[in-house]
């Protein structure tokens, strides 16, 4: 070797290098060496190939790729990297089989993190243009210090071959290294589709990273694949458990589960691109409740309504009260109730003539009748009026999505907690957060003329937190009317939580209390609860919240 490292150890031997721990003599520190194995030294793809990898590793730069220090272009071909102690994700998975106490293994939360830096580092790779192709527990080392590695670039691949010639100075023929008849990769973690001999995409790594999860939430691979040959033959007939099936006594989570099935299924039911799975990945880790499916709704099911009348539908009555702002429409009220973190999702379409559509979230009932002046409105309308989103009749959106008429587009509207996000054909349209609490929990759809079509109406309510939001139960009360209660639920909140936002959220909300609470008294005995708002608001003064006394 190179005068300038002491090879001191052998570290592991893969099949086409070797890794040493050897000392930098200049830069008086520890590195791994990595050479090419002995009896493959002479071989020029070997070379090629090893070349390459250590070319390729070099371009990344991320907290999970182990940079390059040093090529060695020159016989003997070497490069060095830092020396990382810890173990392979493969040796932890092989260790946690025998111990059902392993410190990592043990622990679905701790395997999760560990994932979400490896999707993390490889949504990087793709957002440069290459693919890793050879993922596995094999080639992710975990530190002693909680470092997360991914190793091993010697068949990853840029996706334009013109960075190829650019950046790495290879040509292009040097690219696919692999023996004819074979295919580049590791079986046990391969698509069909690349194994049947097509290109490799973004999403060949994609179900790499959903046998990964699979092997670390039930210590089992999902399938057992023996030969390239035999599997070509087989590879319809492969079926998968469910890693909740496979392993019941693990206590996989079911949102973990859904994404390690979605990593693993056929390419148009996969996950098209890395920021969705991180997304979803993300989700599980912060504690996001999961959608699940309340109704399908039928709008000539009337099973399905408990209320559909002709109503003078006022718009912006917190400005005016003119009955030129005002307009017939049909309301529909759904009769089921749903609570107050609401999804609803359809595929809608405008006809040429078209009024437009109104969906409305959190619709009081009182008694027997219906406030749609509490919760929101989206009113959407064709390119030449402007679709509008109002908070118990105020306009806080109004925007044209130039809408064609006769064209279908999807349509979803997310209510969680504070935060209400409209979503046309996955693309975000528009996200507003508004901190007064909402009392109401009927769904209702509202149109001027039958000039529309609406397939698909699904609502969906969130399933339970194990982060619950403390808020939620004098939320509850309030939306019972129970002012009195909820007053004494967000004292407690504002005691337990002095300074944090969920204190000053609670000091507001317990004024708007006292507020509601004032409405229902007669005029002489207002003036009491009315002060005590006041009071509620001031102490909101100089805080973080202080926007929130001017709205009180």
């Amino acid at each position: 070797m190179d005068k300038r490292y002491k090879i001191e150890k052998s570290i592991a031997k893969g099949g086409m290098g070797e890794v040493l721990l050897a000392y930098d003599t200049i830069a008086k520190r520890h590195v791994a060496l990595k050479k090419i194995r002995d009896d493959l030294a002479k071989k020029d793809v070997v070379i090629k190939r090893f070349l390459r990898e250590a070319k390729i590793a070099s371009t990344l730069s991320h907290p999970s790729i182990v940079p390059i220090y040093d090529i060695h272009l020159e016989e003997p071909y070497f490069y060095t990297m830092p020396f990382v102690e810890g173990k392979t994700l493969k040796e932890i998975l092989k260790e946690a089989k025998t111990d059902d106490k392993h410190f990592i293994a043990s622990s679905i939360q701790s395997l999760s993190r560990i994932f979400l830096h490896v999707c993390e580092a490889i949504a990087y790779i793709h957002s440069k243009n290459i693919l890793h192709r050879d993922l596995k527990p094999d080639n992710i080392i975990i530190g002693k210090y909680g470092e997360v590695l991914i190793l091993d670039w010697g068949i990853a691949k840029f996706l334009n071959e013109k960075e190829i010639d650019k950046d790495l100075e290879l040509k292009t023929e040097d690219l696919e290294l692999t023996m004819p008849g074979k295919v580049a990769g590791t079986l046990s973690y391969m698509e069909p589709k690349r194994a049947m001999g097509h290109k490799a995409t973004a999403q060949t790594d994609i179900y790499a990273l959903g046998a990964i999860l699979y092997n670390l939430l039930t210590l089992e691979m999902p399938f057992k694949r023996k030969d390239l040959k035999t599997f070509r033959k087989n590879y319809k007939l492969e079926k998968i458990l469910e890693p909740i099936e496979k392993a019941p006594k693990r206590d996989i989570p079911k949102s973990l589960n859904d994404i390690c099935m979605k990593c693993l299924a056929k390419e148009s039911q996969r996950y098209q691109n890395m920021q969705d799975l991180i997304n979803d990945l993300k989700d599980y880790i912060e504690g996001k409740p999961e959608w699940i499916l309340t109704a399908n709704l039928d709008l000539k099911n009337i099973d399905d309504w408990q209320f559909q009348e002709n109503i003078l539908l006022a718009e912006n009555t917190a400005i005016s009260k003119k009955v030129d702002f005002a307009h017939w429409v049909t309301l529909m009220v759904s009769k089921l109730s749903f609570s107050s973190n609401i999804k609803i999702e359809a595929d809608i379409s405008l006809g040429k003539f078209s009024k437009g559509l109104g969906f409305f979230l959190n619709i009081l009932k009182n008694q027997n009748s219906f406030m749609v002046d509490e919760g929101y409105k989206l009113w959407l309308n064709l390119d030449k009026k402007e679709t509008e989103i109002s908070r118990s009749n105020v306009l806080i959106f109004n925007y044209t999505l130039k809408l064609k008429p006769k064209t279908f587009y999807h349509l979803v509207i997310e209510k969680v907690d504070d935060k209400l996000d409209v979503y046309l054909d996955n693309k975000l349209i528009f996200s507003h957060i508004n901190h007064l609490p909402i009392r109401g929990n009927y769904f209702g759809l509202a149109y001027e003329d039958t000039s529309f079509s609406i397939k698909d109406l699904k609502v969906y309510t969130s399933t339970y937190n194990v982060m619950v939001n403390c808020l939620a139960i004098a939320d509850a009360f309030f939306a019972k009317e129970d002012y009195e209660v909820a007053i004494k639920e967000y004292e407690k909140i504002t005691f337990s939580f002095p300074s944090r936002k969920e204190g000053l959220e609670a000091i507001f909300r317990s004024g708007i209390s006292l507020i509601e609470k004032a409405k229902k008294l007669k005029s002489h005995q207002r003036e009491k609860y009315l002060d005590l708002a006041m009071l509620k608001f001031e102490k909101l003064h100089s805080s973080t919240f202080e926007p929130l006394e001017y709205l009180g």
